[in-house]
């Protein structure tokens, strides 16, 4: 599609395919004076969503722009409410060596296999350029052992060591849901990555593992989606958000105000 539409009358309404698909919806942009609703907080949606935005970043002011272009614009009310999962973020329960593949957490959680989850660095840096965060997907859900509440086989196998001690433990988060909204992967990660590092010589090598900084004159170009709730425009009452269970993915745009990641 290019642009949607919702009049001040009107609801877009999207529910649960009935044979379990992902419902996809792709577009430019949606402009919300009306309704927009996808399940409520007493009804959330079981089925898979993903609306994703387009649009290539123009080369002149960002500022110009309708608020809806490669968003969603909200002057009336918007409903997103998807599947709830508990926890959302768990700690470790064992430290994680590179090479391992399961990972024991210190909550009970219903998390599904195919999601994706994060393991946060346990290093002392942690920036664009140097970071030992993990994305991996699980493959397994399996019966956790006495001195831990869940556990999870992870694919790839994990990369850098995270620590788990008496006085700290990394987090383990989930990153998928049922609903996503997302900038599109074909233009909206920035286009000006390199250099990826520079280096900074007063940093301390033996401390943080990297004397590189992340450069302040790359990665300026990010195009994500967005989603405003928009109270200036609204005449006759105030804008309504209302989200749950919502993934957002590939969003914001680099160095605008209001729209930023």
């Amino acid at each position: 599609f290019g642009y949607i539409f919702v009049p001040i009358s009107s609801e877009l309404v999207i529910g649960s395919s009935l044979h379990n698909y992902e419902i996809r919806l792709t577009c430019a942009g949606i402009q919300v004076e009306g309704a927009m609703r996808l399940g409520s907080a007493n009804c959330p949606l079981t089925g898979n969503v993903r609306i994703t935005l387009t649009g290539q970043r123009p080369l002149g002011e960002l500022t110009r722009l309708p608020e809806y272009f490669k968003g969603i614009q909200v002057t009336g009310v918007i409903d997103m409410h998807g599947h709830q999962y508990y926890r959302t973020w768990s700690r470790l329960a064992a430290p994680l060596k590179p090479g391992q593949n399961i990972i024991y957490l210190q909550h009970g959680v219903n998390w599904e296999v195919g999601q994706k989850v994060v393991v946060t660095t346990t290093a002392i840096k942690d920036s664009r350029d140097w970071h030992r965060n993990e994305v991996l997907t699980i493959l397994r859900i399996l019966s956790p052992p006495s001195n831990a509440a869940a556990a999870i086989q992870v694919t790839p196998n994990v990369q850098y060591p995270h620590a788990c001690n008496r006085a700290y433990q990394g987090e383990v988060a989930l990153l998928s849901r049922r609903i996503v909204v997302e900038g599109s992967v074909d233009d909206s990660e920035p286009t000006d990555i390199l250099p990826e590092n520079c280096v900074d010589p007063r940093l301390n090598w033996a401390r943080l593992g990297s004397k590189s900084i992340p450069c302040p004159t790359s990665s300026l170009t990010g195009f994500g989606a967005t989603i405003i709730i928009d109270g200036t425009s609204r005449r006759d009452g105030v804008p309504i958000g209302r989200f749950s269970g919502v993934e957002l993915t590939r969003v914001g745009w680099t160095n605008a105000i209001g729209r930023y990641p």
